[in-house]
């Protein structure tokens, strides 16, 4: 006997103003970190987890074609953010 309880379709109920989806976003911290960095900036964070959320967010915000690099560092991991890697940019 499936003891599961199936799941509603529900019609006609209104989508809250505070939504988090596409174009109501919030900006995080690490996008919002990103969208302020320059070639050759870069951050000591605490974890590589920390190291490989921001890289992730440099992508977004920077395009493909931005290169990180991270290094271990005494309290943490320093990435920085590179030159545009030209063999591997759009073209």
């Amino acid at each position: 006997m499936d003891t599961k309880k199936p799941y509603t379709i529900e019609k006609n109920v209104p989508l809250p103003d505070d939504f988090g989806g596409v174009g109501n976003r919030r900006i995080g911290r690490w996008t919002s970190l990103a969208q302020k960095m320059s070639v050759g900036d870069s951050v000591l964070v605490k974890s590589y987890a920390a190291a490989m959320s921001l890289r992730n967010a440099l992508i977004r915000v920077k395009g493909k074609g931005y290169s990180t690099t991270v290094r271990k560092e005494q309290g943490g991991r320093r990435l920085w953010l590179v030159k545009p890697d030209t063999k591997n940019a759009a073209k």
